[in-house]
């Protein structure tokens, strides 16, 4: 279940205990083919609700915020939001109310907020 591995560090999930970072440092050929599915190279065509939790241990904040910040230099319409004390799934729970009332929006057609 996703319970039994929030809160858990890649570092426990790797052979030797490396980070994400290590583990491409060492692996450059993984490391390249994980990069040639980079997200945030084309622009959404459609507004984007980004969030995430600040103590996220699976995904960095500074990912996110950078996909954010690449979209809005495309000139996407973006709302990125932090959530600072979540970590991976608790972010998911903390952003369910606004992720409801931001569907309901473009949904009944309202313009989004964007915080580019």
């Amino acid at each position: 279940t996703t319970t039994q591995w929030a809160f858990r560090s890649a570092t426990e999930l790797t052979v030797g205990g490396l980070t994400i970072d290590q583990f491409f440092a060492s692996q450059p050929a993984w490391a390249a083919r994980v990069d040639e599915q980079r997200i945030g190279r084309l622009r959404p065509g459609v507004p984007v609700l980004a969030y995430q939790g600040l103590l996220d241990p699976w995904v960095p904040h500074a990912v996110t915020q950078q996909l954010a910040a690449d979209w809005c230099g495309l000139g996407a319409n973006v709302r990125f939001r932090t959530y600072p004390i979540a970590e991976h799934f608790g972010g998911l729970g903390e952003a369910i109310p606004e992720v409801v009332m931001w569907l309901h929006s473009r949904f009944a057609g309202m313009p989004s907020a964007n915080t580019c």
